[in-house]
């Protein structure tokens, strides 16, 4: 834009009052992730357009919760990502808690805009811990709570996290969906919508994190689990951060 460009905010109907919130985030590189997705790999959820390829140094499985045609349906209503068209051939039908690899078998498992779903974090890295190699890494892109609709929501806290740990189950429950449907300011509670969600078997934002609260989830993941290490890429004004936790 010109450096004399103005940007007007006009509203239409009621009274011309209410929130107004610019959101100007731009995209972290993946690269760094995709360098270290190299050996033998998972990725979790990559729907009709995977991010990890195979090549020399690379031999990847896609593993998708959701056929193809629930798939379009769920959240490709607008045919944007061309899911109804696309090749599925090379993804397999799977849990993110079930992989379907040997123990001890993955070099990596890559996942974007997945964690956020997934019920019980630390039952997830301590499945995917037992089907990594030593030396072993998930990496993972996660969106930041306030670039998206979840921007009023609170971080998920650490005793969350572990009385999921405690519990064992691995599916969101009633009320992950309750949450989810009343996370916007001006969203009413709404049971009938949240049973909406469970019964179109819709995948929500189960948790809502940043990077402080990822931090205190992965050095939980390295004092109870056993992994070695973990990093986090993070830096203001990004819609995203990325963690890498090495087994």
């Amino acid at each position: 834009l010109p450096a004399d460009a103005e940007l007007v905010f006009a509203t239409s109907g009621g009274d011309g009052t209410g929130e107004v919130e610019l959101l100007v985030q731009r995209i972290l590189s993946r690269q760094p992730l995709y360098d270290l997705a190299k050996g033998t790999g998972i990725e979790i959820g990559p729907g009709p357009r995977p991010q990890i390829f195979d090549d020399a140094e690379t031999s990847v499985l896609y593993v998708e919760e959701t056929h193809p045609e629930d798939w379009a349906r769920l959240y490709d209503r607008r045919g944007n990502f061309e899911a109804a068209t696309s090749d599925w051939s090379s993804i397999r039908i799977g849990k993110a808690a079930a992989l379907p690899t040997p123990p001890g078998s993955l070099d990596f498992i890559y996942s974007s805009h997945v964690f956020e779903h997934l019920c019980n974090p630390l039952g997830h890295l301590a499945h995917w811990y037992d089907c990594l190699r030593d030396g072993g890494r998930v990496l993972a892109v996660v969106p930041v709570l306030g670039s998206t609709k979840d921007r009023h929501m609170q971080p998920c806290t650490m005793a969350e996290f572990i009385a999921e740990y405690d519990d064992g189950g691995m599916e969101p429950l009633p009320r992950h969906y309750e949450r989810f449907a009343a996370r916007r300011a001006d969203a009413p509670h709404d049971p009938a919508h949240a049973r909406d969600l469970i019964e179109r078997n819709v995948s929500i934002h189960v948790h809502f994190y940043d990077n402080a609260n990822m931090a205190r989830l992965l050095r939980e993941a390295v004092r109870r689990i056993g992994y070695r290490d973990y990093q986090i890429v993070h830096t203001p004004n990004h819609k995203d951060f990325h963690f890498c936790l090495t087994r």
